[in-house]
């Protein structure tokens, strides 16, 4: 269900704004600086992939990455949404959209955002690819379903 999967893109994105918004609001009147509000995104990110209250079985962090990508800058989140759109198009495969879109926002962080956002774009990059192992497997072997096809088995 397209509405479905758009409201919880929408909202695991939420989740990763919100949290790093947050820290970035109201964080400083605790004595937090940016090292402690990279730590705040690395959070929200890894308690996505890897979930107490789900046995810690969870998703990707695409949308949950993009999330903090918009606290920490929009412009590195406009960056991973153009790549991925434009990997999307160009080869159909969403998980290889992922994992290019995440180790070019990485770099682009490097000149962006020089520092610990930096840093915890480069840590978000290696998870989110690591998620993605048994699609890289799939992409390699031919099997990965591709955006508006049918699921290969």
């Amino acid at each position: 269900n397209k509405l479905a999967a758009l409201l919880t893109l929408l909202g695991d994105a939420a989740k990763g704004w919100l949290a790093v918004w947050l820290a970035q609001t109201y964080g400083a009147s605790f004595g937090l600086a940016a090292p402690e509000i990279a730590m705040v995104g690395l959070a929200v990110f890894i308690g996505h992939l890897w979930p107490v209250f789900l046995a810690f079985r969870g998703g990707k962090g695409v949308a949950t990455a993009l999330g903090v990508l918009l606290a920490v800058n929009p412009w590195l989140a406009l960056i991973a949404a153009v790549v991925w759109l434009a990997v999307a198009l160009l080869t159909r495969y969403s998980s290889l959209a992922a994992m290019v879109s995440a180790v070019a926002t990485a770099v682009a962080a490097w000149f962006i955002e020089p520092g610990v956002y930096a840093g915890l774009t480069i840590v978000i990059a290696l998870l989110l690819v690591r998620r993605h192992k048994q699609n890289i497997l799939n992409l390699v072997s031919g099997t990965e379903s591709r955006i508006g096809g049918k699921k290969k088995s």
